[in-house]
């Protein structure tokens, strides 16, 4: 007897999804690992979207000195959530 299986349009749109994280996923755990490597210690894929957060915030805020100062404003605001956040998932 011949098993077969039909999967419905949200079915189809799920695996798509999960195919679509996990692809999306693999150069944040790449970056995972390195970052272990660095810090000697474990470091799980929430941890390294909060160094690259953390990161850009401060790359933005290094380069926004010849913005105006509602830029420069708004990216020391960005760095001062992103130092929060990061300590906040850390502990």
């Amino acid at each position: 007897m011949k098993k077969t299986l039909t999967l419905s349009g949200t079915d189809r749109w799920q695996m798509r999804l999960v195919q679509l994280k996990s692809w999306s996923m693999k150069p944040v755990e790449c970056l995972s690992r390195l970052y272990s490597k660095v810090l000697e210690e474990e470091v799980s894929p929430k941890q390294t979207l909060v160094l690259l957060n953390l990161q850009l915030s401060v790359l933005f805020m290094v380069f926004s000195a010849g913005g105006t100062l509602t830029f420069r404003i708004l990216c020391c605001c960005w760095m001062a959530w992103s130092v929060r956040n990061m300590k906040q998932n850390h502990d």
